[in-house]
């Protein structure tokens, strides 16, 4: 065979390697043209994405997603848990079967004058509920509705034992006893947290007598009537008091009941009148926070023994008496103090900052801050202020603010002066900033930087009255959200307020404007 013959050959080799390949090509894209139909068809019978989820992981995502409430929550904050819960079950029916199958999520119930319900919707919460810790609110209830709440909490005393948690708030005078009544002759074991609006009910509930609710940590009550038979269980560890005057032929001592051992957050507030404090007659061991808000604090301060007392909250409720306590150092081992006082004439002060001179954090209303940092220019230093007297101070707090004109200026002198006597920096923190009307921004700004060169400023989330303009090396930046944690890298010393713009801000570097 010559040489031609060979290469005649050996190409007719490749045109069969050709079409074998060729062929082979075919049957593959056919291949891979099923196959993808499959996984379309597969993927269409597939359960969807929302419906994938690990179901112990689905149920704690709608746990968590329930909205949260507290004694200051509204009637429509209280109803929102079960429309929410309501809303939740109907995204599908893998997310109906789990909410209808996890306890924990139908252990908030309410009954409300707003949202109602039959006793059979009622019993099938409980019976959904198992046999997790129940919490239970009582609110916006008239007389005319009693019956039904009535026949109400007969199916719910069924399930005393798991009660943890007690809510009855803004209910009629009229409806009040039939609930206490109703309660009186059970026993609740696990009861945990009471709170209730006892207005128009002059005696203690008798379900919340240690021997039918000896559990009881948390307990507040608003629109307390004193009364000698308050007692409550040794495990009290939190006590909220909110009294009102007794009749002018009553007096009454602190609750001799309670279990003082065990206290360690106990809160006083409203009149007082007619109570007897006998001095360091209440010890409290273990008391950890005191907050005031009585129309006569002296004696209560004189009365009370609390050798690891850490934070004081005190707001006056009669503004023209003076603020001294007369309890000389009884208290100076305070190391966090709350002075609630939005007047600028406070009487008594340099009384009161030498009675907490140990103080390590204080937060105070901005009005009160020309009483502690003015010089009074007492006789041998000139330059001394009541708050002096804080020598250990760490941190200040200032809420309530107002920004009205001078009111900073006794507080810039005296961290100036500080500074100047060698003393560390504070860290200083505006809180609580006005939301309703936005604040001026040059005004702002200014108070500022006179307050970052003298402390460790923080501010929080603030709502300025126009738009901001800080020029920098590189051009115009406009702040149209301002947010003062994060200020300090783009607020030069040129600033410049665009009043045409009224807006609230909280802090966004924006696109560098031309100039």
């Amino acid at each position: 065979m010559d040489k031609l013959d060979e290469a005649r050959a050996e190409l007719l080799q490749l045109e069969g390697k050709e079409r074998t390949l060729f062929k082979q090509l075919v049957e593959t894209r056919a291949a891979i043209k099923s196959q993808k139909t499959k996984i379309d068809e597969l993927v269409k019978k597939r359960p969807p994405a929302i419906d994938r989820l690990p179901v112990e992981l689905l149920s704690q995502m709608i746990l968590q997603s329930l909205p949260t409430y507290n004694a200051n929550s509204t009637p429509k904050e209280f109803q929102a848990v079960a429309v929410h819960r309501t809303n939740l079950s109907e995204v599908s029916r893998l997310w109906r079967n789990v909410t209808l199958g996890t306890p924990e999520i139908w252990s908030d119930i309410v009954l409300c004058l707003e949202q109602p319900r039959t006793v059979a919707s009622l019993a099938a919460q409980l019976k959904r509920s198992g046999n997790v810790p129940l919490n239970i609110v009582i609110t916006n209830w008239r007389y005319k509705q009693g019956t039904s709440l009535q026949s109400w909490l007969d199916v719910l005393v069924s399930s005393a034992n798991r009660w943890q948690c007690l809510y009855i708030l803004t209910v009629s005078t009229l409806i009040r006893p039939k609930i206490f009544h109703a309660l009186d002759g059970f026993e609740f074991p696990s009861l945990r947290d009471v709170t209730i609006d006892m207005y128009g009910w002059p005696t203690y509930p008798r379900f919340l007598l240690p021997d039918q609710a000896p559990a009881l940590k948390s307990l507040k009550l608003a629109h307390f009537v004193p009364t000698p038979g308050f007692a409550a269980a040794t495990t009290l560890t939190t006590l909220d008091l909110k009294v009102i005057q007794r009749l002018p032929d009553h007096t009454c001592k602190f609750p001799t009941f309670v279990p003082t051992e065990s206290l360690t957050v106990l809160s006083l507030s409203g009149d007082t009148t007619g109570w007897t404090f006998l001095p360091d007659s209440i010890h409290l061991p273990r008391l950890d926070v005191l907050k005031l808000a009585v129309t006569n604090p002296r004696p209560v301060l004189e009365a009370i023994v609390a050798p690891k007392l850490f934070n004081f909250d005190y707001s006056p409720r009669l503004l023209s008496k003076p603020v001294d306590f007369g309890t000389g150092s009884k208290f100076n081992h305070i190391q966090k103090f709350t002075f609630d006082v939005p007047c600028p004439n406070v009487e008594g002060v340099e009384a009161l900052c030498r009675e907490f001179c140990g103080v390590r954090h204080v937060s105070l209303h901005e009005n009160a801050m020309r009483a502690l940092f003015k010089t009074k220019a007492r006789l041998g230093d000139p330059e001394s202020v009541p708050a002096d007297h804080w020598t250990s101070l760490e941190s200040l707090t200032i809420h309530g603010l107002e920004f009205q004109a001078g009111n900073f200026d006794p507080l810039v002198s005296w961290l100036n002066r500080r500074l100047e006597l060698g003393q560390p920096r504070l860290y200083l923190r505006l809180s609580g900033l006005p939301t309703n009307e936005p604040v001026s921004g040059v005004v702002f700004l200014d108070l500022y930087h006179k307050l970052r060169t003298c402390s460790n400023l923080a501010v929080d989330h603030v709502g300025l009255r126009a738009s901001v303009h800080c020029s920098i090396p590189s051009g115009l930046l406009q702040l149209v959200r301002l947010d003062l944690l994060g200020i300090e890298p783009f607020v030069t010393d040129d600033v410049v307020l665009d009043r045409s713009i009224p807006r609230k801000c909280s802090m966004k570097l924006c696109t560098p404007l031309s100039a």
